[in-house]
C-alpha cells in the first residue's frame, strides 16, 4: 500500500504542475490512477483495525482505554495534521482537513458509540455513513463553505479531503475485519467468504457503471475522488474485503521478518505518511516544477520508497529498543 500511494500523489501532484501533461497521460500510463487509487482509498481500513487493536490492549471498562487517553490521541494527531499541512503545502493550507485529521475525528465518533453502546450500533453508524452520504450532500450542497459542514460532508473543491460521510464506512470496516479476524477459528472459511461477498460488491458496483474512478482533471483531488457515490463506495469496500480475504487465504503463514519491508510498511504507516506528504511535495515542487521531463518523476517515486522504508526501519527499531 506505501509504494501505491507514493506513486498515486507523485503522479498527481506531477500532473498539477504540468497540465500540459495530462493528455499524453491519458493515453499511456494514467491507468494507474483508476486501478490501483483504491488502495490508497483503503487506508482508513488500517486505521479502523488499528483502532480495534488499540481498543484492545488498552482496555480498562467496557473493553475500552479510558477516554482522557483516546482525547490526548486523537488531539495529538490533529496536530500532526495541521502541521504536515503547513510544512508540506504552506502556512495557507493550515486548516486544511485531511486523512489524519480524519482519523482523530473517528477514533472519538468510534469510542463514544462503544462507550455507549454496542458494536452493532457503530456497524449501523458505518452503514447509515455509506448509504446517506448523497442525501445529505444534496440537502447540505449550500453550506459547504462552512468548516464544520465540509468536514463531515465534504466540499467541491480540493480544499478539504476525506470527509467523515462517507468515509466512515470504511473505518469501520477495518474494525469489523479486525473483530471477526482476531483469535477465531476457521480462518480459511472466513477469508473464503470475505472474497465472495467482496466479489459481488465489486460486481454490483461495475453493474452500476460505478467500479472505476471517475477523474475530473480540472480538479484532480476533488469531489469525484472524496465525494464518491453510494455504487463507488460499495465497489471500494468489495476491493478492500477480496484484498483482505486473499492475504487471509496466501500469505497469512508468512513469517515477517524484523526489518523486513511489509513490516517496516506496516508499523511505520502514519510516520511513513507524514514524512511522504512532506518530503514528496516539497522534492515535487523544488525538482518537478522546472524540468517536466518524465524521468524525474519516476527517480523521484523511487527515492521516496527508499526513503519510506527508512522510516519504516526508524520506527521498528524505537519500538524493539523500548521492549528490550
Amino acid at each position: 500500500m506505501v509504494p501505491v500511494m507514493i506513486i498515486v500523489h507523485n503522479v498527481i501532484w506531477w500532473l498539477s504542475y504540468h497540465p500540459e501533461q495530462i493528455a499524453p497521460a491519458m493515453d499511456t500510463w494514467f491507468w494507474i490512477i483508476q486501478y490501483i487509487s483504491y488502495f490508497i482509498l483503503l487506508i482508513p481500513v488500517t486505521a479502523g483495525a488499528a483502532l480495534f487493536f488499540y481498543f484492545r490492549q488498552h482496555n480498562t471498562d467496557k473493553h475500552l482505554p479510558k477516554f482522557s487517553a483516546v482525547l490526548i490521541r486523537a488531539v495529538v494527531l490533529c496536530v500532526i495534521g495541521f502541521t504536515m499541512n503547513v510544512l508540506a503545502f504552506g502556512s495557507a493550507a493550515l486548516w486544511n482537513w485531511n486523512v489524519v485529521q480524519f482519523f482523530s475525528l473517528s477514533m472519538l465518533v468510534t469510542y463514544a458509540v462503544l462507550r455507549f453502546g454496542y458494536h452493532w450500533q457503530l456497524f449501523c453508524l458505518g452503514a447509515g455513513a455509506l448509504f446517506f452520504a448523497p442525501a445529505l450532500r444534496e440537502y447540505f450542497i449550500g453550506y459547504t463553505d462552512n468548516y464544520i459542514v465540509a468536514i463531515i460532508i465534504g466540499e467541491p473543491s480540493s480544499t478539504h479531503l476525506w470527509p467523515f460521510l462517507p468515509w466512515f464506512a470504511v473505518i469501520v470496516l477495518g474494525f469489523w475485519l479486525a473483530k471477526i479476524s482476531y483469535g477465531k477459528p476457521n480462518q480459511t472459511r472466513i477469508a473464503s467468504s470475505l472474497v465472495a461477498i467482496g466479489a459481488g460488491c465489486m460486481l454490483l458496483s461495475a453493474i452500476a457503471g460505478k467500479l472505476l474512478l471517475e477523474i475530473d482533471f480540472t480538479n484532480l483531488w476533488g469531489e469525484r475522488v472524496f465525494q464518491p457515490p453510494t455504487g463507488r463506495m460499495i465497489g471500494t469496500i468489495g476491493v478492500g474485503l477480496v484484498s483482505f480475504g486473499i492475504v487471509q487465504l496466501f500469505f497469512r503463514n508468512i513469517k515477517s521478518v524484523q526489518y523486513g519491508i511489509i513490516t517496516a510498511f506496516s508499523f511505520g504507516l502514519l510516520y511513513i505518511y507524514v514524512f511522504h506528504m512532506i518530503v514528496g511535495h516539497r522534492t515535487q515542487q523544488l525538482l518537478l516544477q522546472t524540468n517536466d521531463a518524465m524521468i524525474w518523476l519516476w527517480v523521484s517515486i523511487a527515492l521516496q520508497i527508499l526513503m519510506a522504508y527508512g522510516v519504516g526501519v526508524l520506527v521498528l527499531y524505537g519500538r524493539y529498543r523500548t521492549r528490550t
